[in-house]
């Protein structure tokens, strides 16, 4: 007959639930003198869980279904959320001192989302007429309080600030051929019917 060997114990209200583990390796969830194999899930397992509309569980959410299941199959009244801080209580345990069992289910998580996303591959189409169409914030003149009038902020719909050359400009340089371009670029509408 084989022996069973206490890892760790997760204490609530009352509840005392074990993690156990028999001599050939095989690990067990323990209460109320209630024992059930903890299943480990492979990757089609994990696969069903999302049905196949959403992305797998990561490695605790599969850990915790199998505990769950452990607890559904002993009969157990315990709430949902009680499970879940057993299930955490004794997954801190499982991280830190049997990384193989840790491992184990994170690899059946990544190789579930691997398999789940090579046959959920989505193209996006790009279209450069709809980009080139795409509307272009304005920028919007703010005059800054502490400045003189001829010191301009150009502030984005997002609030970002415009370009920093644009910052100040000297009145007397108004026909450049900088400002105009920066004028056909700042309001389109008015600079075609403007002459500047």
């Amino acid at each position: 007959m084989s022996g069973f060997i206490l890892l760790t114990s997760s204490n609530l209200d009352d509840t005392s639930i074990n993690l156990i583990q028999c001599d050939i390796g095989r690990y067990y969830i323990e209460c109320s003198n209630k024992r059930s194999i903890l299943q480990l899930l492979d990757v089609n397992a994990a696969l069903r869980l999302g049905n196949g509309r959403r992305s797998p569980p990561k490695s605790f959410i599969l850990f915790r279904k199998s505990f769950q299941s452990c607890i559904t199959q002993m009969a157990l009244k315990i709430e949902r959320a009680q499970i879940s801080k057993h299930a955490t209580t004794i997954w801190a345990y499982i991280k830190a001192y049997q990384p193989h069992l840790y491992l184990y289910f994170k690899h059946i998580s990544e190789e579930a989302t691997d398999r789940y996303n090579a046959s959920n591959l989505k193209i996006i189409a790009y279209d450069a007429n709809s980009y080139r169409n795409a509307r272009v914030p304005r920028a919007e003149p703010i005059i800054s309080e502490d400045s003189s009038p001829e010191y301009f902020e150009y502030y984005l719909e997002d609030g970002s600030l415009q370009d920093e050359s644009l910052l100040s400009y000297d009145p007397s340089r108004l026909d450049s051929p900088d400002v105009k371009d920066v004028i056909q670029d700042l309001y389109p509408e008015i600079s075609n019917d403007a002459r500047i």
